[in-house]
């Protein structure tokens, strides 16, 4: 019994520090303007703050998503779900996620798009971030089909 006694109390020694030194998630504001061109393509930057940003980081965002329905759903304005990953690359490295949301039209030019989004991939400052969040969007298409999207990312990260 008292060896028992002797090794739990060792390992839980050991395990107070180790617990203590591990990285505990922050909140995280991404927020991001992204233009398409009704030619394709597109572009975006964003700012980010708090947690592995601090005060404020800038940056780039490069994304890639796809309209897992019909395209009577963006024919008849109705929820549309879209999938994607997103790259966000400032001087600091990279950090990319996976997100879906559910775009639904409110009126002829303007869609809201509330979702998910969870880290899948990381390199440079940002290697081994972890975290999920929400995210809501707002798109605003013009008369000749550009779109304009205004996105907030929010969340927790940190860094396993």
């Amino acid at each position: 019994m008292r060896s028992f006694v002797f090794t739990l109390a060792a390992v839980a020694a050991l395990g107070v520090p180790l617990a203590a030194g591990a990285a505990q998630p922050s909140q995280v504001t991404i927020h991001a303007i992204e233009l398409f061109p009704a030619s394709g393509g597109g572009t975006a930057s964003f700012v980010a703050t708090g947690g592995i940003f601090g005060s404020g980081t800038s940056g780039t965002q490069e994304s890639t998503f796809r309209f897992p329905g019909s395209a009577n759903s963006q024919l008849h304005r109705t929820a549309l779900a879209v999938n994607g990953v997103d790259v966000n690359t400032t001087a600091d490295g990279t950090l990319s996620w996976a997100f879906s949301a559910r775009c639904k039209f409110v009126s002829a030019s303007q869609a809201v798009c509330p979702g998910t989004w969870h880290v899948i991939g990381a390199t440079g400052a940002y290697a081994g971030a972890q975290g999920e969040g929400t995210l809501s969007d707002v798109l605003t298409f013009d008369a000749f089909g550009n779109a304009t999207g205004d996105d907030t990312f929010a969340g927790r990260i940190h860094i396993q």
